[in-house]
Parts: structure tokens; sequence; C-alpha cells
């Protein structure tokens, strides 16, 4: 055999290799926290074994699907939401339990977004807020839940367009005020804190642990405008005041394009079924 038929046959087993790599699929790389859902395969005497389809395989530690006598809550074939949360030696270790750090966040913001009551208990107070303990399973709201109310904003120019917020956090209580967006998930481009005082009142605001910019609307008692404080940062120790008493204050994320003077409808029942306030 010539060196030319060696390089050429060489030339396409490299070329035949690069085809196959090629023609298999690719395995998606995954985020921490990101929220799968897969069919057990099997389940040993300490692991279940998932099946991601094209994101390949996958395990949950078997006490997370026990309940508290040790008693299996699942069995193979049956279907699971998990949450990512790490990748050791190309295996990829799930939890579907609630838990800390980027995946017990990811579990918290989507029940936010569906309305699924979480419960928790107040353990301590700590600067800037509290220290909250999340229980697995709740099935009551702690809290007042606020997806049925909603903020209009008409401005005061003509040619600007109304906008509608969803209120997904309603602040009532001094310790809720107080708390705030402090350890709440992101705010979309549509949300909105509500925060109600029963007389018009001066306050203050602060960003505290917020991890995210937002603005920080003040509404008179006539439901208009007052003051706004736009693309307040976090990690920043600044004071927002409102200068003179208001009924209302939102909370967006910043960009809103909310300006002092427009006029603001507050629409909505809480869960005992009064009216959250009446618009212009």
């Amino acid at each position: 055999m010539s060196e030319n038929q060696k390089e050429v046959e060489g030339a396409g087993e490299e070329n035949f290799a690069e085809l196959l790599e090629k023609s298999l699929p690719k395995r998606e790389r995954m985020e921490e926290g990101q929220k799968v859902e897969a069919r057990i395969v099997k389940i040993s005497q300490e692991w279940a074994f998932l099946d991601l389809g094209g994101k390949g395989e996958g395990y949950v530690d078997r006490k997370e699907l026990c309940d508290e006598a040790g008693n299996l809550k699942v069995r193979e074939g049956d279907l699971v939401q998990a949450y990512f949360l790490s990748s050791r030696n190309n295996e990829m270790l799930f939890t579907v339990k609630l838990g800390t750090g980027p995946a017990g966040h990811a579990q918290l913001e989507d029940a936010w977004r569906n309305g699924v009551p979480v419960q928790g208990s107040v353990v301590k107070e700590i600067k800037g807020g509290f220290e909250v303990k999340i229980a697995g399973g709740a099935e009551q709201a702690a809290g007042a839940q606020a997806r049925d109310l909603t903020v209009t904003v008409r401005p005061a120019r003509p040619d600007g367009m109304a906008k509608a917020f969803r209120v997904v956090l309603l602040c009532e209580t001094p310790d809720q005020q107080r708390l705030g967006l402090q350890g709440f998930p992101r705010l979309g481009a549509d949300d909105a804190a509500l925060f109600t005082y029963t007389t018009p009142t001066e306050v203050t605001f602060w960003m505290g642990s917020v991890s995210y910019p937002i603005d920080i609307i003040f509404i008179s008692p006539d439901m208009t405008v007052s003051a706004v404080y736009s693309h307040c940062l976090p990690g920043q120790d600044t004071r927002y005041p409102s200068r003179r008493p208001i009924s209302w204050v939102i909370e967006t994320a910043a960009g809103s394009g909310i300006r002092p003077g427009d006029a603001v409808a507050i629409r909505g029942a809480r869960p005992s079924g009064n009216r959250v306030g009446a618009g212009r």
C-alpha cells in the first residue's frame, strides 16, 4: 500500500468519525434549578433513576420520594417533576424537594407564577427582613394571595398608553411592608408589588436586600402618581421618601415608564372579598 493510499484512508476514517459524532444527539446543557418532567425507570435501595429523553439520564435520592414513614410514594413508570442540582461524571443529580440554593429559588418562583400557595413560618428577624422556613408540601397560603389584583396606570399625557400590572405581592401589614420584595423572585415586566395604607401616610422606602433594579411609585389618596423613583439599584443604602402622605405604593421592574401625574386604578378583591381600591 502506498503512502498516498494510507493518507487517503486515514482521512476517510477521520471524516467517518466526524460524521458519526455529528449524527449523535447532543446532550442539552442544564442549568442549576432547571425544571424537568421525567419518568422513573428504576428504583434501587438508594436512588431513583430518571429518563430525561434527549437530555440523558438522571437520578434522585430515594428518600425524597418517601413519606414520613419511609414508604415510597411513587413507583417505576411514574412521571415526576424534578429540579437539576449538579452533574458529576456525566451523571445528573436532581431533587424533588423544596430546598435552598438555585433549585429552591426556582421551585418558589414556579409556585409563585402558577398561584400555588406556599406555607412557611418566620424563624427570626434579620437585618433587612425575616428568615422564613418553607414547609415542604404546604397546602395553605402564607399571607394574602394577590393574583386577582390589578393596577392600571393611565398616562397624563394624551399620547400615552395605559398599562396594567398584575399584583403578585400584596403588603398590608407593617411586617409585610418592611419585608417588601426582599427575597421575592424577580418581577416580570407586567408584575407589581402593592403596598396599601389605611390612612394617608408619609413613608420612606429603601432597597434592602432586593437583588434586581425596580421602580418605586408613590400614589396619592386622589389616585394620582405623586412621585416616582426609577431604576433603583440593588446594594445601595439610598432612601426614597414620599415627601407627602400617600395611600398606596407600587414597585415594578425597572423601566415602567410611569410618571408623576399619571392616573391609577386598583381593581380586585382580597381573600376576604372586600375591594382593595377604586379608580379614576
